[in-house]
């Protein structure tokens, strides 16, 4: 099931987050889950970052890929990843792509991928867009930014 709202403050957007989660889980003793995931372009299909056009061309091979990964990363990681998996998700945050689609236990986490690339880049915007202020923030162009934050029930 996809529900679409449109907010335009971090106010907005809990209340519906909260109206959403009523959906899925109308009893709060459900022990339903709920996973959000946040998309700067709310048009992209829930596509993997390795499968989408623009990786494409490139004929990527997951396997080499996290071989290379792991022989340019070890001097940099702290803790050595215990797993194949760890390091498999290790490998998503600076973005090596993966049939990985990251998702979230939390909803404002997700928020703040799907605005990051349109917040405005000077604090005063970012304050007025946090109070709801539309006029403060859309002259840098997080007004007008069309993300995307899905929900989806377990």
């Amino acid at each position: 099931m996809l529900i679409e709202e449109s907010v335009g403050s971090i106010v907005e957007l809990l209340v519906a987050a909260e109206r959403i989660r009523k959906r899925f889980k109308p009893n709060d003793d459900d022990r339903e889950e709920i996973w959000y995931r946040g998309q700067p372009d709310a048009s992209l299909t829930l596509l993997p970052t390795l499968y989408r056009s623009d990786n494409e061309q490139f004929h990527f091979d997951e396997l080499t890929l996290l071989d290379r990964f792991e022989a340019l990363s070890t001097p940099l990681v702290g803790n050595k990843p215990a797993t194949p998996l760890e390091r498999y998700f290790l490998a998503r945050h600076p973005g090596l792509p993966s049939r990985l689609l990251d998702w979230s236990a939390a909803g404002l986490t997700a928020n703040d991928f799907a605005i990051e690339k349109h917040l405005p880049r000077t604090h005063r915007a970012r304050e007025a867009l946090c109070r709801g202020d539309s006029h403060g923030a859309s002259s840098s162009g997080a007004g007008r930014a069309r993300a995307g934050l899905l929900v989806a029930g377990g």
